[in-house]
């Protein structure tokens, strides 16, 4: 089964996480990964391994797995050095059987984009096992292609802050900086907010949404644009047909999936205009799907599941008089899975590794020798 991650509440902030700052490139084998086999229906092993910069840890099931004969949770620490097997460390043990195995080393390769290698050395049980990920850092080899002309008025996702804000000013709309949007956590902040269209009509609004990638505390973390937004209530002076709207719609944005209301892309930058196109190209692979919230102030509280294995999706919604045809309001969301993605492991390994990094400075200081009783 594959194991799923959800953001912590709280994040904390630690010494290691200078393994983390921006430009860091991640290990190969840095991510959540699991693997298992199963003899017969009575013998089975389950291996949940995470590694976050040089600290991780193993979790192995047994259940009746030689060498061990009952039922056993077994949890280790570890630490990777460059060219050597990682040492497993026990940290502790659950279940009926007398003792979990140890003095054992591994080894970690990566076999393919989410696919890895663990190679044992003792232990026993296991000389090699396939481990499959669930999540893990994005890396560069990762990156989608571009797409060109994938913006809203000229901003796409993955721009400095800096850049957003000069290209919106520039395109007439004034940036409101006192309600602030967004989420946040302990040592962390991703903020929203909303530009209002100069001199738009009384009866025609027209508003951006800008959403910006988290920043942490402690840290020069460039805020880029996660996701942004366009609500513009069409005045009738605009004498803006629907037909008119939805051809402009296609003309920068491609043929929309089956004829709908939303313009899909793989991560090759080709544009998905069928339902067959969108389950081929972006077919699910092992690592999970990804939570990507509107937080815009005062936008509707739209939410979406990210598919990793596809590329950025802009999703629109057209209302129009149905005896004029004219077009009465636009809603468009542009979002890009590579930046939901980097966002969330930014977030959730900075909590998880200071939780591994706890255990492993407990298990490796302590002493081996047994107290006089």
């Amino acid at each position: 089964m594959k194991r799923h991650i959800s953001l912590p509440v709280v994040v904390l902030l630690s010494s290691t996480l200078c393994a983390l700052a921006e430009g860091y490139a991640p290990d190969d084998s840095e991510g959540v990964w699991t693997g298992g086999y199963q003899q017969t229906s009575g013998n089975s092993i389950k291996l949940d391994l995470t590694q976050i910069g040089d600290l991780g840890q193993l979790n192995i099931s047994f259940h009746a797995w030689s060498p061990v004969q009952g039922n056993a949770r077994c949890q280790y620490v570890f630490r990777t050095q460059p060219g050597q097997p990682s040492k497993a460390l026990i940290n502790g043990s659950y279940g009926d059987a007398p003792e979990c195995p140890a003095d054992f080393s591994f080894t970690l390769l990566r076999a393919g984009a989410n696919a890895m290698r663990m190679e044992f050395q003792g232990g026993g049980f296991l000389t090699k096992a396939e481990m499959q990920a669930s999540l893990r850092p994005l890396r560069a080899a990762d990156a989608r292609a571009p797409v060109e002309g994938l913006d809203i008025l000229g901003l796409t996702p993955g721009m400095l802050r800096a850049d957003v804000e000069r290209a919106l000013d520039a395109e007439g709309y004034d940036l409101g900086r006192e309600e602030i949007g967004g989420t946040r956590g302990v040592g962390w902040k991703a903020e929203a907010l909303t530009a209002q269209r100069r001199n738009a009509p009384d009866d025609g609004r027209d508003r951006i949404g800008v959403q910006f990638t988290p920043a942490f505390d402690s840290e020069d973390t460039p805020q880029r644009l996660a996701l942004v937004t366009r609500s513009w209530d069409i005045a009738p002076s605009e004498n803006l047909s629907e037909i008119t709207l939805r051809q402009a719609l296609t003309e920068k944005y491609g043929q929309a999936l089956n004829n709908g209301n939303e313009w899909l892309f793989d991560r090759r930058g080709q544009n998905l205009t069928t339902y067959k196109m969108r389950d081929t190209s972006c077919a699910s692979n092992s690592l999970q799907t990804l939570p990507v919230r509107v937080a815009v102030p005062g936008w509707a509280n739209d939410s979406f599941s990210v598919n990793l294995a596809c590329g950025p999706v802009v999703t629109g919604r057209v209302s129009s008089d149905s005896r004029s045809g004219r077009a009465e309001r636009l809603l468009l969301v542009l979002y890009d899975p590579d930046i939901a993605w980097d966002s969330f492991w930014k977030i959730w390994s900075r909590d998880e590794i200071r939780r591994i990094e706890t255990l492993y400075d407990g298990v490796s200081s302590a002493t081996g020798a047994a107290p006089k009783l």
